[in-house]
């Protein structure tokens, strides 16, 4: 069982890497891991060892607010200066999640 599933935080973004992988799966074209290039793997790999980050990905008000700031101009900067999102947003901006401008 998914650690996601056995905490129950499917937030809309887990849920859409879901139903995509599971049509992935259906058509054959699964990702794997070979597929990922040695610099893909060791990023993905120390993301997943950061406790931290790994929580921030999974965390469903985390996932609204990623949402919100590729769909609405200007919001990126409205939650990097709030007191309690702007220093997460700058963890996963600095452990390479998201470029900005």
């Amino acid at each position: 069982m998914r650690k996601q599933d056995a905490l129950g935080l499917k937030g809309p973004l887990a849920s859409e890497a879901i139903r995509r992988e599971k049509e992935q799966n259906e058509i054959g074209k699964s990702l794997h891991a070979e597929e990922m290039s040695s610099d893909e793997r060791k990023k993905l790999d120390r993301i997943m060892k950061d406790e931290e980050l790994t929580s921030l990905l999974m965390d469903v008000d985390m996932q609204r607010v990623i949402q919100e700031c590729t769909t609405v101009p200007m919001k990126m900067h409205w939650y990097m200066h709030h007191d309690e999102i702007g220093p997460k947003l700058r963890k996963m901006i600095s452990a390479g999640l998201f470029k900005v401008a």
